[in-house]
């Protein structure tokens, strides 16, 4: 009884957990700004699992809290304790497979603390960036919302929705980017589905003669024309799922490296340089 439990609470805390990575740009903490902060960069890269344990691991989750979707599952650097990513979070199970805890794990080193977890969450993202930079690279300027810098250095493609509050400071941010050299190429978001009044907001900024005003108006001033014509926010919303991404503003290099949250014009700036040189 006691074991049902305990298996109970655990799976209770652990989908709270894992549902949370699907936040909308109000709840999130500009995580890349916390990022600058923390050192993300690990020492030891994750050793990969034997199958037979691996499959031990996932069935131990599934029967504990369900079935998740798992990315990876890794051996982690604290001894006797693997690492899961699972919907984007990270989770810790032993190696009895009896205790299992979420993140941050953090690592007390000379230099300061390691943020493990994030660490892991950086690394499967890199991983991802080349597919995401080929599908990209398939998107027509024509489908794009440019704001182009007039000294442009750098270009970031933003998915956004009309209605997130980070979207709308990011645009309000607008002159900061463009000064700064980094052209601003939008894509279309609605977070609330294809259909829904976040969709045919957006759509009527595509489908309108002047989508750079059309945008402005519905950033700054909450202001839509009612317009339809063929457009690719339908197609650029299913693009959001194959990319993985969960949050907006959405921020992509060309080279396909996300940058999940809002980051004001001269952080996003330093990012770049940091990254790109």
């Amino acid at each position: 009884m006691n074991t049902m439990i305990k298996l109970s609470s655990i799976a209770m805390t652990l989908a709270a957990l894992l549902a949370c990575s699907d936040v909308t740009s109000d709840q999130q903490d500009n995580t890349q700004i916390a990022n600058n902060d923390v050192t993300i960069t690990s020492s030891a890269s994750n050793a990969q699992v034997e199958g037979d344990v691996e499959q031990q691991i996932r069935a131990s989750l599934i029967e504990a809290i369900g079935p998740v979707p798992i990315q990876k599952v890794a051996e982690s650097e604290m001894p006797g304790v693997y690492e899961v990513i699972a919907q984007g979070q990270v989770i810790y199970v032993s190696a009895d497979r009896k205790f299992i805890f979420p993140g941050p794990l953090m690592h007390v080193k000379e230099d300061g603390l390691v943020n493990l977890s994030q660490a892991s969450l950086h690394k499967l993202d890199q991983e991802k960036a080349p597919e995401r930079a080929k599908q990209l690279g398939q998107i027509a300027e024509a489908d794009k919302i440019i704001f182009k810098s007039p000294n442009e250095k750098y270009v970031i493609n933003v998915f956004t929705d009309v209605d997130c509050a980070y979207c709308r400071k990011l645009h309000q941010n607008m002159a900061g980017y463009l000064e700064r050299g980094i052209t601003i190429q939008y894509l279309a978001f609605p977070r609330a589905g294809v259909g829904s009044g976040a969709y045919n907001k957006l759509v009527s900024v595509w489908c309108s003669e002047n989508k750079q005003t059309a945008m402005d108006d519905a950033k700054l001033k909450n202001k839509f024309d009612p317009r339809e014509c063929e457009n690719p926010v339908a197609s650029q919303y299913s693009l959001t799922r194959v990319l993985g991404l969960s949050g907006t503003p959405a921020l992509l290099t060309p080279e396909g490296d996300l940058i999940s949250g809002f980051l004001e014009p001269e952080k996003l700036l330093d990012y770049l340089e940091q990254t790109q040189g």
